[in-house]
């Protein structure tokens, strides 16, 4: 989706649309996008979250859209060093290595443009202001590199 690790923690069960799956992300500088949610993630989401959370109010404060089931924090939300363990412990098992705080979000960034989405629109959802920053994102795969070496 293109979240900052630091969204995905910020993010709570009521900046979530049920009905149109999209999410309101809180982001750097105080502004704020809107995303839509795609069908595995909207599904994880509809399937887990406590229908009695989904109010507005849920009368205990702001519920964590993405809760730490391990969590120490009385809200049960993801801290910075626990996200960082599971992601690395998880690459680990796949066999890669990543940063945690780029990883997801840059491989969505290459994903979006490599399959086509536009410049403009992949910032958009990324939270970017400018299109050069986006631009990084540019890079073609494989595939895309042996359609140019090859047209048909």
């Amino acid at each position: 989706m293109g979240l900052r690790p630091s969204e995905a923690r910020r993010a709570n069960v009521a900046d979530y649309n049920f009905e149109t799956n999209e999410l309101t992300v809180h982001g750097k500088g105080g502004r704020v996008r809107y995303l839509p949610v795609d069908g595995e993630v909207a599904r994880w989401v509809q399937e887990r979250v406590d229908p009695k959370d989904r109010l507005r109010d849920a009368g205990r404060g702001p519920v964590p859209l993405f809760a730490n089931p391990n969590g120490t924090t009385d809200d049960k939300r993801w801290i910075k060093a626990s996200e960082g363990r599971v992601f690395l412990r998880a690459c680990k098992e796949v066999g890669v290595k990543f940063k945690p705080n780029e990883a997801l979000r840059h491989a969505f960034g290459t994903h979006a443009v490599n399959r086509g989405v536009a410049l403009d629109r992949t910032g958009a959802y990324m939270g970017h202001t400018e299109t050069k920053t986006t631009k990084r994102y540019a890079k073609l795969d494989t595939a895309g590199l042996v359609d140019v070496l090859r047209p048909r």
